[in-house]
Formats: structure tokens, C-alpha cells, sequence
């Protein structure tokens, strides 16, 4: 009996250890677990990015990689890099030519400055001397020479009326500008005038069918108190003659001379006209100055072409100045101006008298 009991006893606390041994391992309702279980998700989902961050890393760039070189195969058959470049420089340097003329126009002219490489050679004063009456910088026709080397046309207009066209050899270095030409020219069809000056002195070329003429020489120096200075010129509109004028220096007169191209000679000097011209037949030139001008002289002068003999003296015929010199009228071929008297006038061309 004593032994069934004690057989008994250990047996119930055998069942006892049992329960509190899962209730210490298990929890109620798996209570231990679940307090273990989501430490171990974390570790998991941790685990799962990483792991998808490294995909990332290693897929993405291979796929980058593979995009890179399809691009390397396939540009050098269609454009390759370095013309890309060279186009894209190209329009760099036009962009700067273009904005350093743009500056002069806007008489910006210490910015435009700062844009040329020669700088040590040509001081800001004499640059300013240059374009400081600069009106409107116009650009045109640039054309590439390679290796940043151009040649353009550059028309200029001052603010006195003055207008000069220039073929310009420009090069860029380092971002800046180097002017290695600057030529004068004016081109009328077949006809072009340019310039050579050295020294001070001044030779007026013309060019016509390829055929290069030297005009005449003008000593532009400053210490020549009573010399000329060239002012402008112009194309008749038959191509026949070059008109161009001298203005004083000092004291001295302005004179406008007329070449002839194809005889190579000066046919004929008039001095400070208010009008001048050809008739449009081109059998006519007059010149005609008013009252009003500073040096006086009140005529109307008509020359036969292409011996330029005075045909019509409006003062010496009539004995009447001319007050206003008005116009030429091409549609009926006269001339309109002013006499002294009050009274209007017109020269006919076609019948080459006073109507």
C-alpha cells in the first residue's frame, strides 16, 4: 500500500512538471513565440531588401553597361562623337563672333574688349576710337576654314551716316577672338573697291571682272594739317564709274572725285554738292548745291557723259542761285529744286533744258 502511494505520488508530480514545462515553453497560445517570431521576420524581411538593393546593384548596371555599348555601336554609324563636337564648337565660335559685334552695337565696347586675345597690341583707346560711333554691326555669311579660323562680312553704320563694309578673317583661341584680316570693301555686282593702308597712306583698289585697279593714294596722316582724309565712296549704277570723296583736314576743302573703271582715269572733280547723280540713262551728271550751305556757290550744274562737259549752268544762264536743291525723279528724268527768287524749277534729262 505504502509503495502503491508513493508510486502515485511521483506519478502526479511527473504529470505537474510536465504542464508547467510546456506552459514555460510554449506560453499560453504560443504567447513565447510570437514574441520571438517577429525579431526573426525582421531579420528575414531585413535579409530580403538587402538582398533586392543587391539585385539592383548588380542588375542595373549591367543593363546600364549594355545600354552603353549598344550607344558605342551604334553612333559611329550614324554621327560620330568627335563631328558632334565639331559642329557644336562650330556654333560656339559663331555664337562669340556674333555676340562680340552685337556688343559693339550696343556700344558695350569695354565688353567687347574682353573678348578679343590681342589686347596688348591695341589699346582700349584706340579701340574705342575705332567703334565708339559704331550705329548697327550687322554679320553675315560666316563660313568655316577649320580649326576655328572663319571669314565673314561685316557691315558697319555710324551714327554720322558713314557706312562701311568689311571681309573679316577672324580666329578663336582660348575662347577669345584674333582678328588676322580686316579688308574695307564694297561690291556692287561685278564690281568690288577695296583697301591696302600702310603707314598712314591709303591705296583705293577697284576690281571689276577680275581685273584689280589702283585708284589713287591719300596720305591720311594726322600731321598733314591741309591733307584729306577718304570719306565714303559709291558705285554708279551702270558699274562705269566710282565716285568717291575726300574730306578736308584742317582747312582743307572737301572733293568728291569720279573714276572711270573701264578707262582706268579720273574724268571728273565737284566740291561739297547738297545733290549729285546720274541720270538713269546714264547720258547726264549733275551736281547741285543751295543757299543754304555753309560755303556758299548756290548752282546747278549738268555734264554730258562720258566727256563730263558742262552742258547747264542754272546761275551763269539765268542769273538766279539756287535756293534748295530738291530732288531727282527718276520715273520722269528730271530734276526739282528751288531758285532764289522763290520760284520752282525743273531740268528735263530727255530734253536736256529747263522746262
Amino acid at each position: 500500500m505504502k509503495l502503491s502511494k508513493a508510486l502515485g505520488i511521483v506519478f502526479s508530480l511527473l504529470v505537474l512538471g510536465a504542464v508547467v514545462f510546456y506552459f514555460v515553453q510554449f506560453g499560453k497560445g504560443g504567447e513565447v513565440n510570437t514574441e520571438v517570431n517577429p525579431e526573426s521576420k525582421d531579420v528575414a524581411n531585413e535579409e530580403q531588401v538587402v538582398d533586392e538593393r543587391s539585385e539592383e546593384k548588380v542588375s542595373r548596371p549591367v543593363v546600364e553597361e549594355v545600354k552603353v555599348v549598344e550607344e558605342k555601336v551604334e553612333k559611329p554609324t550614324t554621327t560620330p562623337a568627335v563631328k558632334t563636337e565639331e559642329i557644336a564648337a562650330v556654333l560656339s565660335d559663331e555664337d562669340l563672333i556674333k555676340s562680340y559685334y552685337s556688343k559693339l552695337q550696343e556700344q558695350k565696347l569695354e565688353e567687347a574688349y574682353a573678348l578679343k586675345y590681342d589686347t596688348e597690341k591695341i589699346s582700349f583707346t584706340k579701340f574705342q576710337g575705332w567703334y565708339g560711333n559704331v550705329k548697327t554691326a550687322v554679320v553675315s555669311d560666316i563660313t568655316s576654314k577649320g580649326n576655328h579660323k572663319y571669314q565673314f562680312t561685316v557691315d558697319l553704320k555710324e551714327n554720322n551716316g558713314v557706312e562701311e563694309k568689311y571681309l573679316v578673317n577672324m580666329e578663336v583661341i582660348d575662347g577669345l577672338l584674333k582678328t588676322t584680316s580686316s579688308q574695307k570693301t564694297w561690291s556692287n555686282n561685278s564690281v568690288e573697291v577695296y583697301f591696302d593702308i600702310v603707314d598712314g597712306v591709303r591705296k583705293i583698289h577697284v576690281v571689276k571682272n577680275g581685273i584689280d585697279k589702283l585708284v589713287t593714294s591719300v596720305d591720311e596722316n594726322d600731321n598733314v594739317y591741309l591733307g584729306k582724309l577718304y570719306d565714303k565712296h559709291e558705285i554708279s549704277a551702270d558699274k562705269k564709274y566710282l565716285i568717291y570723296r575726300l574730306m578736308g583736314n584742317g582747312y582743307g576743302s572737301s572733293d568728291s572725285h569720279i573714276y572711270d573703271i573701264d578707262a582706268g582715269r579720273e574724268v571728273h572733280v565737284f566740291y561739297d554738292p547738297d545733290k549729285y547723280g546720274f541720270s538713269k540713262d546714264g547720258k547726264y551728271f549733275y551736281d547741285c548745291r543751295g543757299q543754304n550751305d555753309y560755303m556758299g556757290g548756290e548752282y546747278l550744274y549738268v555734264y554730258s557723259v562720258p566727256q563730263f562737259t558742262k552742258i547747264f549752268d542754272f546761275q551763269a544762264y539765268f542769273g538766279d542761285g539756287v535756293a534748295v536743291c530738291d530732288y531727282y525723279n527718276s520715273d520722269t528724268n528730271d530734276f526739282i529744286f528751288v531758285a532764289n527768287s522763290g520760284s520752282a524749277k525743273v531740268f528735263d534729262f530727255d530734253s536736256a533744258s529747263l522746262q
